[in-house]
């Protein structure tokens, strides 16, 4: 039976130069086939000196909070406490606050209603061996074991398909470290143009993390299995002030999603050569960096490489500079 479950909204009166603020109340109903109580709360502090506590709205829930995190009371033994009610009760600033607020709310319930349907359904995988099988078990496997495709039947699943693109826009992302700066024009980063992004770094000085976004998959199908992503990042290295002992290094090149996560670290010890550009190549037809990645996110362009690049500080001190150039990015996904 597909899920489903009823929102209602309600707020407080406001008056433009009479009211400062707006209450609002967002509950759930009539859950059908999954739990009412989705809004995830956390125990905090109101008063260090006595240690008084009350639950603060966070989130709306994932399938793994709600099988986490208990109804109406938190775990006294957990830290952080969490729970889960059926409702949240919030001041907020203005009506256009409170309205951005219930956009988000039904956004973030709509996903959990599809992540949940979409768990229904597992994908087939593989049968692994661990240690050594009885004799009967080889010769005549249970009906579960059959179902499995073994590495024979693999190709059942399809062959591998490949797409790629790059990226065409990208932008500094935090408070540390030094900020790339864009050469000549165009928008972002993309591989062979004009422009590119650049940082100069002192020894022992890091850049902001550099965010590459902008990647085309809207070919890529919906139902589609990605079996491993492969990065293709363009720099180089610009000798600035003669004499080195020490060249940049990447120290962070991950994939990141604002729903799916980040994925592994692929970029401690690399280092970026010049003075010409080079390609650096990260992950392979069947990695998937640490991370599922479910297609129809993934085609929706919020996508990203992040990339940061750090000069250490054993290079030669008589270097005032060393400048990164990124030309951009190129990811290609391997599917079946």
């Amino acid at each position: 039976m597909p899920r489903g479950i009823r929102i209602a909204w309600e707020s407080s009166r406001y008056v433009y130069g009479k009211h400062d603020g707006v209450r609002l109340r967002i509950a759930s109903y009539d859950a059908c086939d999954m739990e009412g109580a989705i809004f995830a709360y956390r125990m905090l502090p109101t008063n260090p000196a006595t240690g008084e506590q009350a639950a603060f709205f966070s989130h709306i829930c994932s399938p793994v909070d709600i099988d986490e995190y208990p109804e109406t009371e938190p775990l006294p033994s957990h830290r952080p406490e969490w729970l889960r009610l059926s409702y949240v009760d919030v001041h907020v600033r203005s009506p256009t606050e409170a309205q951005n607020l219930v956009d988000a709310v039904l956004e973030d319930v709509q996903r959990l209603v599809t992540t949940l349907n979409t768990m229904d359904t597992l994908i087939p995988g593989d049968t692994n061996v661990v240690g050594t099988l009885c004799p009967d078990d080889e010769e005549e496997p249970t009906s579960s074991e059959s179902e499995v495709p073994s590495e024979s039947s693999a190709e059942s699943l399809g062959s591998l398909l490949t797409i790629t693109a790059t990226g065409t826009n990208d932008r500094n992302v935090g408070d540390l470290g030094i900020a790339w700066s864009q050469q000549l024009t165009g928008a972002g980063s993309p591989l062979d143009s004009v422009n590119y992004h650049a940082v100069g770094l002192t020894p022992g000085a890091s850049s902001k993390l550099l965010l590459i976004q902008g990647f085309d998959f809207s070919e890529l199908p919906d139902d589609a299995v990605i079996a491993g992503i492969t990065v293709r990042l363009v720099s180089r290295w610009v000798e600035d002030d003669g004499g080195f002992t020490y060249s940049p290094q990447v120290t962070f090149l991950a994939l990141a999603h604002p729903e799916v996560g980040n994925s592994d670290n692929y970029g401690e010890g690399q280092f970026i050569t010049g003075p010409s550009y080079n390609d650096l190549i990260a992950g392979g037809e069947s990695d998937t960096w640490g991370v599922t990645w479910p297609a129809k996110k993934v085609k929706r362009g919020e996508f990203s490489v992040l990339l940061l690049v750090a000069l250490p500080a054993e290079a030669n001190d008589e270097m005032s500079i060393a400048t990164v150039q990124v030309d951009g990015a190129e990811v290609t996904l391997s599917y079946r």
